[in-house]
């Protein structure tokens, strides 16, 4: 250990570099293309401030997009059970018994 009382001498080279603010950077970064991929709505970025009629409207217009994903694959997977019953009621001839025939019906 090397003591130097001038003062001159700059010891801050020595000391631990500190990587908080790129690293804090690299979360925030990280958390916003994690929601812009999954395309769902990043709820703690709403500003509900004063006027609390246009920050509804503003989380409306944000969940829109998330409503209509869900709806598509709501429809999509009605679509694929509806094949399935299908195919399974026509295949096995079950739907040819009353019971059984009036419950297809109305799922298809």
């Amino acid at each position: 250990v090397l003591v130097n009382q001038s003062k001159d001498v700059d010891g801050k080279f020595l000391e631990r570099p500190n990587g908080d603010g790129t690293q804090e950077n690299l979360l925030n970064r990280l958390e916003e293309k994690l929601f812009l991929t999954s395309m769902v709505t990043n709820l703690n970025n709403i500003d509900s401030g004063a006027n609390s009629a246009a920050s509804d409207y503003s989380i409306e217009l944000r969940m829109q997009a998330m409503r209509g994903l869900a709806s598509n694959k709501e429809r999509k997977y009605t679509k694929a059970l509806r094949e399935l019953y299908r195919g399974v009621f026509g295949v096995t001839n079950l739907a040819k018994t009353s019971i059984i025939k009036k419950a297809a019906n109305a799922i298809l």
